[in-house]
């Protein structure tokens, strides 16, 4: 019986060409528009799930109050990372301090350079990064190991980036280094590339310690009445601990930590690390682009409608 049914619907094919590749194109072309919009929607909801431990890192992130309303802010004043690490021991604590269109040389001369130097610009994933960062993030080390971010003028460095430097990443370690033709620095670590689908693009990566030597040029600063987005913390708390319980405890840890007995207008609170790539308050993540749910269940509508219209379409010459 179903044999029968393939020939006949193939004879039909056959007799009226024409009228068939309408309707199958037009079928085809809905599906597939379809499937391309559940792989962008697959995409963008799947930003830093691919940890195995994503549920419990949150985001340290500032409310500010004005007279227009509230504000949002991704940074935190930069006494907070000590702050907090007193105030919650259970919890792993890390700061990163970023640097935006930063002029990386490579020396080929020693610390004076050289003719031979190198000189590239990287507008984004150049931080200046404690290594506690790694035991909230893991990373694949080719080589060296967070430690070597313990140390001032040290820098990690991701495996293509190694490899647009140097040709191949092997030849990285140990290599010399000038940031913003300010920063003499060493190579002492490559990473695996960060995956395309996270708000953390990790490419060159000096020690913290460094940024302190260089406060003015990095707003680096210790007033806890400062909030500069260049200044972030991550937080990955226990999974018995009460998120409400942290958020709390913030409410009144700028007042708290600051010696303000006026009125403090600043609040920090945690934002899970999933709801970073789709948070406008806070204007662009530390990524190339973020995006909104609403959008993607637009999309998701659309995608109905056209699977919808297609199926109609088809039935519809296929009765006539």
């Amino acid at each position: 019986m179903l044999k029968n049914y393939f020939k006949i619907a193939w004879r039909n094919i056959v007799r009226h060409k024409g009228y068939a590749a309408i309707n199958v194109s037009g079928l085809t072309v809905g599906i597939a528009a379809c499937l391309l919009i559940f792989v962008v929607i697959q995409f963008e909801t799947s930003f830093e799930t691919f940890r195995p431990n994503y549920k419990n890192i949150y985001h340290v992130v500032t409310q500010q109050k004005r007279e227009e309303g509230f504000a949002y802010n991704p940074g935190v004043p930069i006494p907070s990372t000590e702050a907090l690490r007193l105030d919650f021991p259970q919890a792993k604590v890390a700061a990163i301090n970023t640097a935006y269109g930063s002029q990386i040389t490579v020396l080929s001369g020693g610390a004076q350079g050289g003719a031979g130097d190198k000189k590239f610009t990287e507008n984004m994933g150049v931080m200046f990064m404690e290594p506690q960062f790694f035991d909230i993030f893991k990373a694949d080390w080719l080589a060296g190991s967070p430690a070597v971010l313990s140390q001032p003028e040290m820098a990690v460095i991701d495996k293509s980036s190694a490899e647009k430097y140097f040709g191949d990443w092997k030849n990285a370690v140990g290599k010399l280094l000038k940031m913003d033709n300010l920063i003499n620095g060493k190579f002492a670590g490559v990473i695996e590339d960060a995956r395309p689908n996270t708000d953390l693009p990790l490419k060159i990566l000096i020690s913290f310690r460094t940024v302190k030597k260089y406060p003015d040029n990095y707003y680096f600063n210790s007033d806890w009445h400062s909030i500069s987005s260049n200044h972030q913390v991550f937080m990955s708390l226990p999974q018995s601990e009460s998120v409400a319980r942290v958020n709390a405890q913030l409410a009144g840890f700028i007042k708290k930590h600051s010696g303000d007995k006026g009125q403090v207008s600043s609040v920090e609170f945690l934002q899970p690390l999933a709801d970073m790539h789709f948070d406008t308050r806070f204007g662009n993540t530390l990524g190339d682009h973020m995006t909104t749910r609403a959008s993607l269940r637009t999309m998701s509508f659309i995608a109905v409608l056209i699977i919808i219209m297609a199926s109609i379409n088809f039935i519809n010459l296929s009765t006539a």
